[in-house]
């Protein structure tokens, strides 16, 4: 899981990792949806990641896919999408997440541009690596729309 927090001027990326304790790596892992961590803005919300009771990060894997079913960003190179049909997307981690924490939002990076835009389903596995997502238009009707899936470990 992670905590939110919002960028104020001055903010780098090593800056904000110091202050949290973590590694940039980890940071931008966490991050994955910045496409420039030299170019972080003021008032963006950066994922801050959280430790388990033992101390270890609680890993995470994120994928944005596009209404076409293509990953348009994803948290590793391994994750792939594929479309089945008009809504239904079929995401595969690469690695068996049967035990995972599983959120997906309609839109490209999170809940905030959502309004009105259509709803999505966790349909469930299809596999022990892969997620089915389904995505609905306004009117309720199966639609192909973009999507933003994360997964994390149980803390």
């Amino acid at each position: 899981m992670a905590e939110k927090y919002v960028v104020v001027r001055g903010d780098t990326f090593n800056k904000i990792a110091r202050e949290f304790d973590i590694t940039t790596d980890t940071l931008r892992r966490a991050n994955w949806q910045v496409e420039d961590i030299n170019d972080i803005k003021v008032g963006q919300i950066l994922n801050i990641p959280t430790t388990s009771d033992g101390g270890e990060e609680v890993p995470s894997l994120s994928v944005v896919v596009t209404e076409d079913a293509d990953v348009a960003r994803a948290s590793n190179n391994e994750i792939d999408a594929e479309g089945k049909e008009a809504g239904i997307v079929d995401v595969d981690f690469k690695e068996d997440i049967r035990e995972w924490l599983w959120q997906v939002n309609v839109g490209a990076a999170d809940a905030s541009d959502v309004a009105g835009f259509g709803t999505t389903e966790l349909g469930g596995m299809t596999a022990r690596t892969v997620i089915r997502v389904r995505t609905f238009g306004p009117d309720g009707k199966a639609k192909a729309l973009p999507f933003h899936l994360q997964v994390s470990e149980f803390a």
